[in-house]
């Protein structure tokens, strides 16, 4: 996994971590999670059957569609979900000498979460990678899922 640091003369030096889509699928497809509920109310909202929505197995991201060797069709529309992600607090050499208590001047390091906005596909929105330009997903007839315009298309 890549790590990419703000220039020093910035007002934060965050640490940003980047990953491959073959990476980020694996880190999705590792368990089940809270958020798995919104996402299936979500694409129900939209009109695909609950039963037939199934995060982790055919509800992605875009680029996690990727890593699979599928494309998202041109013209869908994602679905939008918050999710909480859970976060680790960073420790520095400064907190190990005079301990991690707010109360000393430091701010103490916590574990946490942190909300963010997946845009996710259902795999009725994507058609194989090898697949010719003008192929059409079988979503193509939910106009929820797609974007006004792309549906009368030929």
């Amino acid at each position: 996994m890549a790590t990419a640091h703000r220039s020093p003369g910035t007002a934060s030096t965050a640490t940003y971590q980047t990953e491959s889509p073959a990476e980020a699928l694996a880190r999705i497809r590792s368990g089940a999670s809270r958020n798995d509920l919104a996402a299936v109310f979500a694409f129900a909202d939209c009109g695909i059957d609950p039963f037939d929505v199934r995060p982790r197995q055919n509800v992605l991201t875009f680029r996690a569609w990727q890593a699979l060797g599928r494309r998202v069709a041109k013209g869908a529309t994602s679905v939008r979900v918050e999710v909480w992600i859970p976060t680790r607090g960073k420790s520095t050499d400064d907190d190990s000498s005079r301990g991690s208590d707010a109360s000393i001047g430091g701010a103490a390091a916590r574990d946490g979460l942190r909300l963010k906005t997946a845009f996710l596909f259902h795999e009725s929105q994507t058609v194989p990678a090898d697949a010719p330009a003008g192929a059409r997903p079988s979503a193509w007839n939910n106009p929820r899922l797609v974007k006004p315009g792309t549906h009368d298309a030929a």
